[in-house]
């Protein structure tokens, strides 16, 4: 029998916010109009399911290792080695900034214009894709994005502040 894995108080941290910030997201959404309400509410409750996977995924038991594997967020290499493995910062601040800039163009600009290009530039430059990859992931993401939001469930995607 191996020794019991002690896990950090601190690994619990992140799935106990969420699942606090998806309640207060459900709680502020049920207060919209009934038509207003829908596409929030099916958000805080997909995000509260997998607040609580990310959680049981930590647990230090034979089921959150496996539901970890399941899932794909078991670390490929030992907690030891996985520790000191970090990702540098600089790349990290990228990634922030890359998300803030694409907060921002949407604000401008809307989500029809925002998405294919932040996601043609995501993939070709930072994660080293294929420029055809970039192209099929951007028109897939905004098609997509248009389908199910605008045509099947009738809610108009923003269209930003230059063009309302």
């Amino acid at each position: 029998m191996s020794a019991p894995v002690r896990v950090s108080p601190y690994e619990f941290v992140a799935p106990v916010f969420f699942l606090a910030f998806s309640a207060a997201f459900l709680l502020v959404a049920y207060g919209y109009g009934e038509a207003s309400r829908e596409v929030p509410v099916a958000v805080g409750y997909a995000a509260l399911v997998l607040a609580f996977v990310d959680l049981l995924t930590r647990l230090p038991t034979a089921f959150g290792r496996r539901l970890a594997q399941l899932v794909g967020s078991a670390p490929e290499t030992a907690p030891a080695d996985h520790a000191n493995a970090g990702v540098p910062l600089a790349r990290e601040a990228g990634a922030i900034v890359s998300l803030a800039c694409f907060v921002a163009s949407t604000l401008a600009v809307g989500m029809l214009i925002t998405t294919p290009v932040y996601v043609y530039l995501y993939m070709v430059f930072w994660g080293g894709r294929a420029r055809w990859h970039g192209l099929l992931g951007a028109v897939g993401a905004t098609a997509f994005a248009y389908l199910v939001f605008e045509l099947l469930l009738r809610y108009p995607l923003y269209r930003g502040t230059l063009f309302d």
